[in-house]
């Protein structure tokens, strides 16, 4: 996969898009000529049938995938996916691929990896300020040479409490900092808050709302937690597919030993949100239920309209209504801004029993946090709450406002160091979710005629869309193989987020996921690969099993 540099993205979007589109329409129109030949000429080499006996041969005795095992209940066909289809197979598959591409395909150019359709990552370079922050932590001796704060430096907890706050009111003071703490990525923050309630509530229930990535549940799990899910069925809805359950139907379905909640604002796998009157209503029923919910925030700064990021509605009703202590949030630098890589997550709550067990939990895995994460953290406390009130107060200089962010704090750098590093940040922000709001526009073009569901579009990273009716002959998983087989190309569908494959094959369909935060050559590569595989897949009833060889692994115990 192709990486990309903020400069080539600008550029990119001072061009626009209309050549792109222009130019991606007729690439697949001529993909149109050879691809499916290149498919076929896989299936009778014999090297599908071979890549599905393996793949079927390495599930057995695989704790996460097998389904003699209860953990492939919580994460089997995420695993799977990535671990055998997208893993052990995939440098059998480039070769073969490779050879037959360059029979088939006139100018072939052989991939050294699989083409990845739904990454999951950003491939925009993180903002460049981050490394130089990074670096001041590093560099001071402080905090280098340090590690007698098990729960973070001043300065980093402060750092968290202001992201936090601000996204409720960057005027305003919720969080207290003992109740902010830095992580290991989100996916460690949902760990540490699984655990912290198995030992507040052992043995309860946690209901995940919609779809989601496999930790959550697969942490549950592991904690002695039980786990549900509850979604509604996207083909009720006009337009949109939307898999959220309403408010009433949460409160008419839960049972009554659940103690929490699990939500993604805005979802992965397809960006769906709820609406001001839904949040209110579950923020009703949490406080009528004494229940907790763990908000999952990683993608909530990503939205097209800048007037809704940097705040957060489900946070700003939470404490409208008197719910603030039952929400513990869980976020990251990872999705928003590109930074997978250094794991820097954070957690929040005001709730004083989970933020006791939240703590002891911490100080039962370690002396302490990255102490040098500080000066980062800081800063991007900072540049949120900045860029809050450039908002909210659209009329006041953007120097008055770092004025009052910074009043007469101790940090890292000084109000000179700090706007012109708000400046970069503030650009890379603008052009990134400029640049992916596009790249969805190509995707939607692309995809017209060939897709019959569509997620929702108000926020970046990910899509999710149907490209495959329910039926008898139907499996979600053999499609996810053999677009891998054939094609080299990966992604993830509905059973790797969650619900039981047979509910997928035959309620729902087949549903890819596509990450359009990817060079646009990729991307279009890898969209126009999905439609010509699955138009094949179709036309060739690739999937009935008295035709061709069929993945015999299956997920019917999802949850």
């Amino acid at each position: 996969m192709e990486n990309l540099k903020l400069l080539s993205v600008i550029e990119a979007n001072n061009n626009g898009i209309s050549n792109v589109v222009r130019n991606s329409l007729c690439r697949l129109e001529r993909a149109q000529k050879y691809y499916p030949n290149l498919i076929m000429d896989v299936v009778k080499s014999g090297q599908l049938d071979n890549q599905l006996n393996l793949s079927q041969l390495e599930t057995v005795g695989n704790s996460r995938i097998d389904n003699s095992f209860p953990l492939s209940d919580t994460a089997g066909a995420y695993f799977f996916n990535e671990e055998i289809i997208g893993g052990s197979r995939e440098k059998d598959v480039l070769n073969y691929v490779n050879l037959l591409g360059r029979k088939n395909i006139p100018g072939w150019k052989d991939q050294k990896s699989k083409l990845k359709l739904g990454p999951g990552i950003g491939l925009i370079e993180a903002p460049s300020i981050y490394s130089k922050l990074l670096k001041m932590g590093v560099e001071n001796p402080e905090l280098s040479l340090n590690y007698t704060a098990p729960n973070g430096t001043s300065e980093t907890r402060r750092g968290i409490k202001t992201i936090m706050d601000s996204r409720i009111d960057p005027e305003g003071d919720f969080f207290p900092e003992s109740g902010v703490f830095v992580t290991e990525g989100a996916t460690e923050g949902i760990d540490l808050f699984m655990e912290a309630l198995s030992k507040t509530d052992p043995g309860k229930r946690v209901i995940f709302l919609g779809l989601s990535y496999y930790t959550g549940p697969y942490s549950a799990y592991q904690k002695g937690l039980k786990i549900d899910r509850l979604a509604q069925n996207p083909t009720k809805n006009q337009g949109e597919a939307k898999f959220f359950p309403t408010a009433f139907e949460i409160e008419r379905s839960i049972p009554i030993d659940t103690k929490a909640l699990v939500i993604t604002i805005p979802n992965n796998p397809n960006g769906e949100t709820y609406d001001d009157r839904e949040l209110t209503q579950i923020m009703d029923l949490v406080k009528r239920r004494n229940l907790y919910i763990l908000f999952d925030g990683i993608f909530e700064n990503m939205y097209f309209d800048e007037n809704d990021n940097y705040r957060s509605r489900l946070l700003q009703i939470a404490a409208e209504s008197g719910a603030l202590d039952r929400i513990v949030v869980v976020d990251s630098l990872s999705k928003t801004k590109n930074f997978a890589g250094e794991r820097i997550g954070f957690v929040a709550a005001t709730d004083d029993k989970i933020v006791q067990s939240l703590e002891n939990t911490v100080l039962s895995r370690r002396c302490n946090p990255r102490l040098t994460l500080g000066p980062i953290l800081s800063f991007e406390g900072l540049a949120r709450k900045t860029k809050r009130l450039k908002v909210d107060y659209p009329s006041s200089s953007i120097e008055s406002i770092v004025d009052y962010v910074m009043g007469n704090g101790n940090y890292s750098f000084n109000k000179g160091e700090f706007l012109k590093m708000f400046q970069e940040w503030d650009v890379w922000d603008r052009e990134t979710l400029r640049y992916y709001r596009d790249n969805l526009k190509i995707v939607k073009t692309l995809l017209e005629g060939s897709a019959s569901g569509l997620s929702p579009d108000r926020a970046a990273f990910n899509t999710f869309v149907k490209m495959g009716e329910p039926g008898k002959d139907v499996s979600s998983m053999d499609y996810l193989a053999k677009l891998m087989y054939t094609l080299a190309t990966y992604t993830q569908v509905g059973p790797c987020f969650g619900i039981s494959q047979k509910c997928w094959d035959n309620q729902l369909g087949i549903w890819p996921r596509i990450t359009y935060a990817s060079s646009r050559n990729d991307l279009v590569e890898a969209v126009t690969r999905l439609i010509i595989f699955t138009q094949t897949y179709q036309e060739k009833k690739l999937g009935d099993p008295n035709r061709f060889p069929v993945l015999q692994v299956r997920f019917d115990n999802q949850i």
